[in-house]
């Protein structure tokens, strides 16, 4: 190596030839275009794999509801006055002692 050639100097006429530009941007047109070959073969077998997800939502989300519609109903069950509950339902106010 020429002792006379410092870093600066390969460094400035590296980002001054504009030779380097034309392989850069084939190599990224061939790294998108092998993308764009690979990229369906990646996403076959994907439907089923998010059917099954979506009937487990859904089964989930059946169950809630089916929750959310008994809790309604026993709620709506309950008397209006707080003071007359049916048999088994704890009231939930505090008991007053005498004394």
């Amino acid at each position: 190596m020429n002792p006379a050639v410092d870093l600066a100097t390969v460094l400035a006429n590296t980002f001054t030839n504009q030779s380097w530009t034309g392989f850069t941007i084939t190599c990224a047109l061939g790294v998108v275009a092998l993308l764009w070959c690979v990229m369906p073969f990646a996403v076959f077998g994907v439907k089923a794999r998010l059917d099954k997800i979506e009937q487990g939502n859904r089964a989930q989300t059946d169950a809630l509801l089916t929750e959310l519609r008994r809790l309604n109903e026993f709620v709506n069950r309950l008397p209006k006055n707080a003071n007359e509950r049916p048999n088994g339902v704890i009231s939930r106010q505090p008991v007053r002692r005498a004394g």
